[in-house]
């Protein structure tokens, strides 16, 4: 790959761990792509990160920022440091596979209306009782819609967002500080501000997601989102309102009529308003019935074309074709260290 084409920022906070592992994973099989960790931890597990990114830098190109800011103020920062025309992002306790990583950013080079590339992503749970669960292919396909509003609604029939998709520099740092400045400021409401970049990537281009594996993304219990489940969200309804002024101004300014965002604001997003249903979406029973319907041809599609993942299901052998070695070493170590890699095995594997 071309390192001066892309740049992978690593925000991290509080999972030193974690981010142990991931440098590991890096180091044995992405060594290619510039690094930038954005950390904003605590002192301790600060310190940490830093001395792992000491040791990594052998072998990787990393660099390293501690900020005492909010998410979104670290990541506007890093965007600014970076110096190549794509970027990417990646949770720590997510892996990248890097030749699809590769094929995204040549994608992109060559589709300038499109804003973001990716491919398809795997979800391996580790939470307890995972030994019920398979790894999964996550609901995801390409978007490719003329209307914006149009590909907003089939981002919102996804299993993933965009938002770790590659992505041009430039437009995603002009939407950071959007939803920086337009919308929630220096607060913490990650679940909306990541849920708003979403949404504005598929007002700015179309997504393309390639028949290759992009990601695994490891579901556990210290999951941002997964933390919220057993409370109500403060303020909900007033964080809603920021959140549906400002996507409905965005998508007024490029040409869309006010009443039919709302509209859609509203229908697929309305149950944010509510604590009590922020994180488990109320729908009538004829729209259950429907989307069970709907999802019986889905399952029958699917078995037929494996390029277009319409219902999350089991992964296959041909999902991994071409990158059997590093899906299996993935697997592997995300299974036998689910809380991320102790310090001890983490200088001793980086020795060898």
């Amino acid at each position: 790959m071309n390192r001066d084409q892309i740049t992978c920022l690593i925000p991290t906070y509080n999972r030193a761990a974690l981010l142990r592992r991931l440098l590991y994973f890096n180091s044995q099989f992405s060594r290619d792509i510039p690094y930038l960790v954005l950390d904003s931890s605590d002192p301790q597990e600060a310190a940490e990160n830093h001395s792992a990114v000491e040791v990594a830098q052998t072998v990787l190109r990393l660099d390293y920022r501690h900020y005492d800011q909010s998410y979104l103020e670290k990541c506007i920062d890093g965007l600014g440091q970076v110096r190549t025309p794509f970027v990417a992002l990646c949770a720590e306790d997510d892996v990248l596979f890097p030749e699809t990583v590769k094929k995204a950013v040549e994608f992109l080079q060559r589709e300038p209306s499109f804003s973001s590339a990716m491919g398809k992503i795997a979800s391996l749970d580790t939470t307890p009782r995972a030994w019920l669960r398979r790894p999964k292919i996550l609901k995801g396909f390409s978007i490719t819609n003329e209307r914006p509003l149009d590909r907003c609604r089939q981002q919102n029939a996804i299993s993933f967002t965009s938002f770790y998709a590659v992505h041009r520099r430039d437009d995603m740092l002009r939407d950071f500080h959007a939803v920086m400045h337009d919308a929630f400021g220096g607060s913490n409401a990650d679940h909306l501000q990541e849920m708003s970049l979403t949404l504005l990537r598929a007002l700015r281009g179309r997504l393309e997601v390639l028949s290759s594996l992009y990601s695994i993304r490891q579901i556990h219990t210290s999951n941002a989102a997964k933390a919220f489940w057993q409370g109500e969200v403060p303020d909900a309804e007033a964080w809603f309102q920021r959140f549906k002024h400002f996507i409905t101004d965005q998508f007024v300014a490029s040409g869309a009529e006010r009443d039919e965002v709302e509209r859609f604001i509203d229908e697929r997003y309305g149950h944010l308003r509510d604590s009590a249903t922020y994180w488990k979406r109320r729908r009538p029973m004829s729209e259950r019935i429907r989307r069970l319907g709907r999802g019986c041809v889905e399952c029958m599609v699917d078995l037929a074309r494996t390029d277009r993942v319409r219902r999350a299901r089991g992964v296959r052998s041909i999902d991994i074709a071409g990158c059997e070695k590093i899906w299996y070493a993935a697997v592997r170590l995300i299974r036998e260290y689910p809380n991320g890699l102790p310090l001890d095995v983490f200088e001793a594997n980086m020795k060898q």
